[in-house]
């Protein structure tokens, strides 16, 4: 029990990762390799804001115990690392290859500020150790327009037109690239919404064929976007078609579908060489107070990986979200409590609420502070109030309610992950996916549910010893 409170008092979480020490915000190059999912992010190594960027290094054989790796890129002549990603260049199409090894080559973001001009550009390094070491291209940059937002390659192999496809963020827009070995690309299209809600500079895109629950397969574009007047904040997506030049939205103009009705969810990127499914991960902060959240040695981690499902709805085409299966086999099986209030074990949590009433308010508490989750099975949303876990400091984005939608006729059941620092919830079979960071000095140990018509089963963490804290 003492070491769950030393992590409260240290605000790191236990079920999901965190840097070491120092500063961490977009993950980077994620991709599975050899029984590996490798994360790499981007991390300042000597202090607890922004600084300049470097890609750290983890990896997990089963997305939930991660190992630390040494730092995997440093700054250098062309500017600090930015954002980018991996690939498994098994072909060999760059020259890279020792040894017959297949080698992973990161495809990132030189940022280079000269006396306040700044300019993005495309650099490459490689490994051939399995990402444990990246020795960078000698002639880096491989990409560069000489503009100051153009960034966050996410490089994927298109097998369709066999070759490399590269989208990048510039500005409001998603740029896209090819080539046939890594070094040498070509412009292809760009795309960009005529819908000018929300403002803001796109971020981090990710291009993904995804397959529906009726079978046919369809391209999802993936940005990260938050606003001037923080009035939205985390991951905007459309869902089309992509033939190996110009990406076509399907989505209506005036739709903006955003992935996350929290906004503690940004810069979420899939895995690479991941075959049978489709695996997402974000970084778990907010840009409008993520340098001011508690911290003494630390600040960053990222949400539970998700998986990534495409459904038909009379609205259109919708991503659903949940989580990894990994996570459920991580606690034990799930005790049932019915219509009462009841104490909670002090420890990460996955907490099941069957939703039978027209409305509920779902409390979580502590004697100092409360969480709360109300549901509206008529309306069809659910809203989330963290103001009662302080933190007034953080401002009103941090304390702002925040509501979600879901469009199933069917009973209402949620998955509420609690783990030291964040509630992420998952309702209606991954329709409304909610992520919210909190910050508290001791574990909540009470649920309650106001209406007799809700019931609740708790599941316990397996072992917190096999977790990192």
């Amino acid at each position: 029990m003492n070491e769950l409170f030393d992590a409260y008092k240290d605000h790191r979480p236990i079920l999901h990762y965190s840097v070491p020490q120092g500063w961490m915000n977009d993950p980077n190059g994620l991709i599975f390799q050899n029984g590996w999912y490798h994360l790499f992010y981007q991390h300042y190594p000597d202090g607890l804001q922004h600084g300049p960027m470097h890609w750290g290094h983890a990896r997990s054989c089963d997305l939930l115990h991660w190992e630390d790796l040494p730092i995997a890129l440093y700054p250098d002549e062309n500017g600090v690392i930015f954002s980018g990603s991996v690939v498994a260049d098994a072909q060999n199409t760059a020259g890279f290859a020792k040894d017959g090894e297949t080698p992973l080559v990161a495809v990132y973001t030189s940022h280079k500020d000269v006396d306040g001009q700044v300019t993005q550009s495309q650099s490459l390094a490689f490994s051939c150790d399995s990402g444990y070491t990246f020795e960078k291209y000698a002639k880096n940059p491989v990409l560069d327009c000489n503009l100051r937002d153009f960034r966050d390659p996410k490089v994927i192999w298109h097998e369709e037109s066999k070759q490399w496809v590269m989208p990048l963020a510039a500005g409001r827009k998603v740029m896209l690239y090819s080539s046939q070995n890594l070094r040498d690309w070509h412009y292809l299209s760009t795309f960009e919404s005529k819908n000018p809600t929300p403002e803001g500079i796109w971020e981090c895109p990710d291009l993904h064929l995804i397959q529906a629950e009726d079978g046919s397969c369809h391209w999802v574009l993936l940005v990260s976007v938050n606003t001037p007047d923080e009035s939205c904040f985390g991951i905007q997506y459309f869902v089309g078609n992509f033939d190996g030049c110009t990406f076509h939205s399907e989505t209506p103009e005036q739709d903006v579908l955003m992935l996350d009705f929290g906004i503690d969810n940004y810069a979420a990127v899939t895995f690479n060489g991941v075959s049978d499914r489709v695996i997402l991960i974000g970084w778990m902060n907010c840009w409008y107070y993520g340098d001011q959240i508690p911290a003494s040695t630390f600040r960053g981690s990222i949400t539970i990986p998700r998986e990534l499902m495409l459904r038909h709805t009379t609205s259109g085409w919708r991503l659903l979200q949940q989580p990894v299966h990994e996570l459920f086999s991580a606690f034990d099986k799930f005790s049932l409590y019915e219509y009462m209030e009841s104490a909670l074990p002090q420890e990460p949590l996955l907490i099941a609420v069957q939703i039978r009433a027209e409305k509920e308010t779902i409390a979580l508490k502590n004697e100092k502070a409360a969480f709360v989750i109300q549901t509206d099975t008529v309306a069809k949303t659910i809203r989330v109030d963290r103001s009662g876990c302080g933190h007034e400091e953080l401002g009103e984005a941090f304390l702002a309610i925040r509501t979600g939608h879901y469009f199933s006729d069917q009973p209402l059941q949620l998955y509420i992950l609690i783990d030291v620092t964040s509630v992420e919830i998952f309702a209606a079979n991954g329709e409304a996916v909610g992520t919210f960071q909190y910050f508290i000095d001791e574990p909540f140990t009470k649920i309650s549910a106001e209406n007799g018509n809700t019931s609740y089963s708790i599941s316990q963490l397996k072992s917190k010893k096999s977790y990192s804290v």
